[in-house]
C-alpha cells in the first residue's frame, strides 16, 4: 500500500479521536487487522477502505 495512504489512515483515526478497537468494532473487523492496515502489513479491501474513509471523514 502507498505510504501516503497508510499515514493518512492512522492520522484520520487519531484526528477522529478514536482507538483502533473502536474503529474495528464500527466496521466489523479485528483490532489487529486495523493495526496491520496502519502499519502497511496488509491492505483493506475497497469496501473496508470506504468504510474507514466514512468514519474519518
Amino acid at each position: 500500500m502507498n505510504k501516503y495512504v497508510i499515514k493518512k489512515l492512522k492520522e484520520g483515526r487519531i484526528n477522529a479521536k478514536l482507538k483502533q478497537s473502536e474503529v474495528a468494532e464500527k466496521i466489523g473487523i479485528k483490532g489487529n487487522t486495523l493495526s496491520n492496515y496502519e502499519n502497511g502489513v496488509s491492505e483493506p479491501d475497497i469496501d473496508t477502505f470506504c468504510a474507514l474513509c466514512d468514519i474519518y471523514n
